[in-house]
């Protein structure tokens, strides 16, 4: 897997975290103070999930290049849902008024 790849798959994550936690806030329903948290689970597991699936989409096999582009995966899309979602919420309330 080259950067493009990553940095494709890790704009992928970031846009699916956002929505799959503001899902998550709606289903659960109550304002809680852990919604960082809640981003942050969201993104390491559609991290693993997608990274895992492209692998079986693509037939390879699990190298130590692959695994790490995968450690690196999670790691981006931590930064970004703990950094990204609070500016993203702060966008969306922005858009509300």
């Amino acid at each position: 897997m080259n950067v493009q790849l990553l940095m494709s798959g890790v704009f992928l994550v970031s846009l699916l975290t956002g929505l799959t936690t503001e899902a998550i806030k709606n289903l659960i329903g109550d304002e809680r103070k852990s919604d960082n948290l809640i981003a942050v689970i969201c993104a390491c597991v559609l991290s693993i999930a997608i990274s895992v699936g492209y692998v079986m989409l693509h037939n390879l096999t699990f190298t130590t290049e692959i695994l790490i582009t995968i450690v690196a995966m999670i790691y981006l899309s931590f930064l970004t849902a703990t950094i990204g979602y609070d500016k993203l919420v702060q966008t969306l309330k922005q858009l509300g008024k």
